[in-house]
C-alpha cells in the first residue's frame, strides 16, 4: 500500500483522502500546497508542507503524490504541479475507486477516478485527468491530459476530448465529437457539434419563479 502526498488543502483533497482511506487504496500521509497558501501546518491531524519544501519532508523516494485536487486556472495549474513534481522526481498514483466499472487499461497517471464511474473498452484516458462521481466515458473515446470531469457527465462513444476542459455536473456529448483543447462545458449542457479550443458553452439558468410553491400545493 504506497504513502500518498495529496496536493490541496481544501474540500476536494478532504474528499479524495476518505475515498483513498475507506476503500484502502493507499495511505495518505500529509497534505501539500504552494508556499503562499499554507494557512495552517495541519489538516485532520496530517501535516500540510508547502511544496517548496517537500522533499525535506517526504523526500521521492518515500511517497507518491496526487492531484492537485483541482481546476484552477482552467486546469492549467494541475499541468504545472504535474510536470513539476516528476522534474523533482516524484511519482504520482492513479487512484481508481472498486466501484467504478473501468473496462480499459489505458489509463495515464495522476489520475483520481472515483466511484460510480464506467469507463467502457477501448476509452483513453490521459494524465491527469479527475473523474468525479457516477460519469459515463464510451467506447473509443478519448480523454485529454488534465481533464476535470465532475459529476454525472456523459461522454458517448468515439469521441475526442481535448486537454484541460472542465465539464460540469450532467454535461452530455454525443457520439463522435471532438472537444477542443481548454473547454468548458457548464451545467447539464447538451452537445451536438464539434466545439473549437476554449469554447464555453453556458446552459440555460433555471429561473426562480415568481410565485411561492404554496401555489403548487393547490394544483397538485
Amino acid at each position: 500500500m504506497a504513502d500518498i502526498v495529496i496536493f490541496g488543502a481544501g474540500q476536494l483533497a478532504e474528499l479524495a483522502r476518505v475515498y483513498i482511506e475507506r476503500e484502502s487504496l493507499g495511505r495518505v500521509v500529509g497534505f501539500t500546497v504552494d508556499a503562499d497558501y499554507c494557512r495552517s501546518d495541519s489538516m485532520d491531524g496530517l501535516p500540510i508542507i508547502a511544496w517548496e519544501e517537500l522533499e525535506a519532508h517526504f523526500p521521492p523516494d518515500q511517497v507518491q503524490l496526487l492531484g492537485p485536487i483541482s481546476f484552477r486556472r482552467m486546469n492549467e495549474f494541475r499541468r504545472d504541479r504535474h510536470l513539476d513534481g516528476l522534474a523533482r522526481g516524484y511519482r504520482f498514483a492513479t487512484v481508481i475507486h472498486p466501484g467504478a466499472r473501468v473496462y480499459s487499461d489505458k489509463i495515464g497517471d495522476n489520475c483520481l477516478i472515483l466511484d460510480g464511474n464506467t469507463v467502457q473498452p477501448a476509452a483513453t484516458i490521459g494524465r491527469g485527468v479527475l473523474l468525479g462521481s457516477g460519469n459515463h466515458v464510451g467506447h473509443h473515446s478519448r480523454i485529454g491530459d488534465y481533464c476535470f470531469i465532475s459529476t454525472h457527465v456523459t461522454i458517448s462513444g468515439a469521441c475526442d476530448i481535448g486537454e484541460r476542459c472542465y465539464f460540469a455536473p450532467k454535461a452530455t456529448v454525443e457520439m463522435g465529437l471532438s472537444i477542443g483543447a481548454g473547454s468548458y462545458l457548464g451545467s447539464a449542457t447538451l452537445i451536438r457539434d464539434n466545439l473549437p479550443e476554449a469554447a464555453v458553452v453556458r446552459p440555460v439558468p433555471s429561473k426562480l419563479a415568481r410565485f411561492s410553491a404554496d401555489r403548487i400545493k393547490r394544483l397538485v
